[in-house]
């Protein structure tokens, strides 16, 4: 497979076109009832473009079932969550990236070189009318240049652009090294069907999440490893959920429900794919 050169111009163009997309219309404070996930219908919620807001009850649940499932399964996983330092780019590029309700960005799951760190890496998507993920635009001549993977760390890790070797690599590795443990047993992912790979958000919904954060700002985005579902019977699977920090820590959520929809909570990062894909273009078709 080739790989593709590094090329300072393209980047360059990308920046420009993230730089001046328009922004969202913003949407008004009104009070909100923070409801249990697993209490909607789950046919309804497919066709939400939001995820709603997760509490600290739901994310701390989220983050032992994580710990149930996968730390105990991979016991060489570095128990730390992605942190990102919050650059002016990055905040660009999340609030910004998507221009359309169908349209938002998917988080690919990878894994480190030595195999104990899970990362991120960001590209565009889309969702189709019945809810079915595609991780590239179907206009998108390139979707290789979309690669951006979030580099953290546990004092603040960057953003950078990498190519699309880069990305079949990383992405490879968490599908064939990482492992989980479904009722005591412990198995490849490769073996679980409908284990997901990557997930999906809309892009308003991010945009959302940045126009109500904290004051004064926050710093840093940590990507606290979780693991949930949308229907309660399902098995939970691994799901990155969205929290402001400082280099230090991320910043207490609670329990309570503000006007502000996302005031003191965490974002659950959204559509899982598989299930919720499309046939074409598939991320192993970029990889071949």
């Amino acid at each position: 497979m080739k790989t593709l050169p590094y090329n300072p111009l393209k980047i360059t163009s990308i920046l420009l076109l993230i730089f001046f997309h328009p922004f969202f219309p913003q949407l008004t404070d009104e009070p909100v009832q923070v409801e249990d996930l697993d209490k909607k219908n789950p046919s309804d919620h497919l066709m939400d473009a939001f995820t709603d807001p997760q509490t600290h009850t739901e994310t701390n649940d989220a983050k032992n079932a994580f710990t149930n499932a996968y730390y105990d399964a991979n016991p060489n996983l570095i128990r730390t969550d992605v942190v990102v330092a919050l650059t002016s780019q990055l905040e660009t590029l999340l609030q910004k990236y998507a221009n359309t309700n169908d349209s938002g960005l998917v988080f690919h799951y990878a894994l480190s070189a030595n195999l104990d760190s899970i990362q991120y890496i960001i590209s565009l998507g889309s969702q189709d009318s019945d809810g079915n993920i595609s991780p590239f635009p179907k206009d998108a001549a390139n979707p290789q240049d979309y690669y951006i993977l979030l580099d953290g760390g546990q004092q603040g890790g960057s953003t950078k652009f990498i190519d699309q070797s880069d990305f079949c690599t990383r992405t490879k590795r968490y599908k064939d090294n990482l492992k989980m443990k479904i009722d005591n047993a412990v198995d490849s992912i490769k073996n679980i069907p409908n284990h997901p790979l990557m997930v999906y958000h809309q892009g308003t919904e991010l945009d959302l999440f940045f126009t109500e954060r904290p004051t004064p700002r926050p710093t840093h985005l940590y990507l606290i490893h979780g693991a949930s579902n949308r229907i309660a019977s399902d098995t939970r699977f691994h799901v990155p959920y969205l929290v402001w920090g400082n280099s230090s820590s991320p910043l207490a959520i609670d329990d309570t429900a503000y006007q502000k929809r996302y005031q003191k909570k965490a974002l659950d990062l959204g559509h899982l794919c598989p299930p919720y894909c499309r046939d074409q273009p598939k991320p192993s078709k970029m990889c071949e």
